[in-house]
């Protein structure tokens, strides 16, 4: 569900029922653009809804997953990102990495790691 954040600003995704640690929550999906593409669309902008995947990035800003309203944390995330292969397609899947109770919002680190070495995704100031 999808409803105001409580970790920052905008909307947050939040569980409708309880979810056990491992399970799938489900893929991050939007539009495959390049990194000049990125930087093309992101000129000027606010928050966008964009992630680095490989050597492109998905852009969920018109369309995507309700994944896109999952909130940014540099620790203590209840998710984290996974590469899965389906069907010889690479995809950004989202697993649980805790338990959560129904009406928890769901967050991950955009960065995928150490906050120094990577690029917050939605700041196109940073890229």
């Amino acid at each position: 569900r999808v409803r105001d954040s409580t970790v920052g600003e905008g909307k947050g995704l939040f569980t409708e029922e309880p979810v056990s640690q491992g399970r799938f929550l489900g893929e991050y999906t939007g539009e495959v653009i390049t990194k000049a593409e990125f930087r093309r669309r992101t000129r000027g902008q606010g928050r966008v809804y964009m992630v680095e995947f490989g050597d492109m990035y998905l852009d969920a800003t018109q369309y995507g997953s309700p994944l896109r309203f999952a909130a940014h944390r540099c620790s203590n995330n209840n998710a984290h990102p996974e590469i899965w292969t389906v069907a010889g397609e690479q995809r950004l899947i989202l697993v649980a990495s805790t338990n959560m109770e129904a009406g928890c919002e769901i967050s991950w680190n955009y960065f995928g790691g150490d906050r120094d070495t990577h690029v917050k995704l939605d700041d196109p100031t940073n890229v």
